[in-house]
């Protein structure tokens, strides 16, 4: 059993689980076979990518484990697709704005097509903060801080939630998600990530869901962050299921090519 293995097979155990003592823990890798210095090194590791709170000997389960696309993979799946819908959303900018962008490779293309001059925009996003640098539409630039998961370039917990709390208000959202199910209920699959989320939402006075094809799914990832009442407006492509687009009122849904 390769590294990947292994921890795919403890992590689909503490999934179902979902709590479990130390004591449980390391009592199941052993009866896998796992060395203790090893067991320890992984749950270093799902601590560390979130995936897990440590607490007083208890282990929650908190996220999910997914082997993480290189960025050239996560760039390049449905470029063209989510090139056009971040174009579309940067067009409804209004000079001055400040606005929120949530982490995302389809946000991402979003600020790089930013035309408009705006005053500043927020991001709990390593990329997207990157991305804002090299546009000289953005004014002023806010990188949320707090704990960083690495394998999304996420900013997260209590810092990242209080430095949201005390911002007054952003006038646009622009967010997107992990998966969408067939009832627009909208998911990130990580809690910490899904709770910074939350906060920009309430924050924003118009909020934009930027949600490329590829993120449908029959049934959502593990930590639901909205639905589809939550936005204003939903922008996707032709290729969203017809199922999905035929529930959103025709005012709060717009298809690119």
């Amino acid at each position: 059993m390769n590294k990947i293995e292994r921890r795919n097979a403890v992590v689909e155990v503490l999934k179902k689980r979902q709590q479990m003592s130390l004591k449980e823990y390391f009592s199941l890798t052993l009866e896998a076979g796992i060395v203790n210095i090893t067991a320890r090194r992984d749950l270093a590791f799902f601590e560390k990518e979130h995936l897990i709170s440590l607490k007083t000997g208890l282990i929650k389960y908190i996220g999910n484990y997914q082997i993480e696309k290189t960025r050239n993979e996560q760039i390049n799946l449905n470029h063209a697709t989510k090139n056009a819908i971040g174009k579309y959303v940067a067009g409804l900018l209004n000079e001055d704005d400040i606005i929120y962008v949530d982490p995302g490779t389809t946000n991402e293309l979003f600020v790089k097509n930013i035309k408009t001059p705006i005053k500043q925009l927020v991001t709990s996003g390593l990329h997207i903060f990157n991305q804002a640098r090299r546009n000289p539409k953005i004014k002023e630039i806010i990188l949320i801080g707090g704990e960083l998961k690495t394998s999304t370039g996420s900013f997260v917990g209590e810092y990242a939630l209080k430095t949201i709390e005390q911002i007054c208000s952003f006038d646009k959202g622009i967010f997107t998600a992990n998966s969408v199910d067939e009832n627009l209920n909208f998911y990130n699959n990580n809690q910490l990530e899904g709770e910074v989320y939350q906060a920009a939402l309430k924050k924003s006075h118009q909020k934009f869901a930027l949600i490329d094809p590829n993120k449908f799914k029959i049934k959502g990832d593990y930590y639901k962050v909205g639905d589809i009442n939550t936005f204003d407006l939903f922008v996707t492509s032709a290729q969203m299921p017809k199922k999905i687009t035929d529930q959103i009122a025709p005012e709060k849904l717009k298809i690119t090519q």
